[in-house]
């Protein structure tokens, strides 16, 4: 059952043997660690302050995740050369979006509108291009994400192609895609797909942190208590030397491994070997 701000902060309270009033453990302090706590968790990756070692990990948290559909771009090339400062870009839009971004040899550029001949509103560029340059599409990243999963190719109205998983934990960077920053505008580059192509993104959901005590966490089932209220409390005590916080941070931590275990969407094979009946008995279960 979900529970809201104060009913975890309250439980936090309990475990450290604290009154709501305390000053060492205001609900300000508690609720911004609540917040980060609940922030880290639902990354995927969780380092243990008793032991930087242990890392705690989940592949893809399903019940956290959010898919986004995009339609592939085919390129174009420059037909006039850019100088730097020009507000326009000389090529053929027909295969662009009528607004957004593109990537001409590794720099970034916005455009506002196009003609059928140019890229109009052009910023950007800190280098000369020469014509025939690839004029390349960059897909805008939606609002309200973490960070990228994965990307699947989408064949027919419902089956997909499951393409790789990202190599970094951030996220930024696979051999299908990378994300290019513009300011506080986060672009995707996506590599190696054909122009038509649908491409299904799976993203986390970006948390937005509680501040109101009447909000309700996002954590599902009773895990706002087992896992987030013991994890907050053991690292708070453990910090102001409380007794038995250290104890309840192994809960945390249990508890926590038992969220990743349970919610983690990532399929694992398992390979096992099958050891070879003799004749003798499949002829005793036969005759049987």
């Amino acid at each position: 059952m979900a529970k809201t701000f104060w009913d975890i902060k309250a439980k936090i309270w309990t475990l450290l043997g604290q009154k709501s009033s305390s000053v060492t453990f205001s609900s300000n302090i508690i609720g911004e660690v609540i917040n980060s706590t609940i922030q880290k968790v639902l990354r995927g990756r969780f380092t243990s302050i008793l032991d930087p070692n242990r890392i705690y990990s989940a592949g893809r948290l399903w019940i956290n995740e959010w898919a986004y559909y995009t339609r592939i771009n085919g390129t174009s090339a420059l037909t006039v050369a850019f100088a730097v400062g020009d507000t326009t870009l000389s090529c053929d839009p027909t295969s662009l979006t009528t607004s957004g971004y593109v990537e001409i040899w590794g720099e970034t550029f916005k455009y506002t509108g196009v003609t059928t001949t140019t890229l109009t509103g052009v910023t950007g560029g800190t280098t000369s291009k020469i014509v025939g340059s690839e004029v390349r599409q960059l897909y805008t990243m939606p609002t309200g994400y973490e960070r990228p999963f994965r990307m699947n190719k989408v064949v027919g109205d419902k089956d997909v192609i499951k393409l790789e998983i990202p190599y970094s934990e951030m996220g930024d960077k696979s051999i299908y895609y990378q994300i290019v920053r513009v300011g506080t505008v986060k672009l995707l580059r996506i590599i190696g797909l054909m122009t038509n192509d649908l491409v299904e993104v799976i993203y986390t959901n970006q948390y937005t942190p509680m501040v109101n005590d009447s909000e309700v966490c996002v954590l599902p089932d009773s895990y706002w208590e087992t896992v987030i209220a013991y994890l907050v409390a053991g690292k708070l005590g453990v910090e102001k030397g409380i007794p038995n916080a250290q104890n309840i941070l192994v809960s945390g931590y249990a508890e926590l491994q038992d969220f990743y275990r349970y919610f983690d969407n990532e399929v694992y094979q398992v390979k096992t070997t099958l050891k070879p009946v003799s004749y003798k008995s499949m002829q005793w279960k036969i005759t049987q």
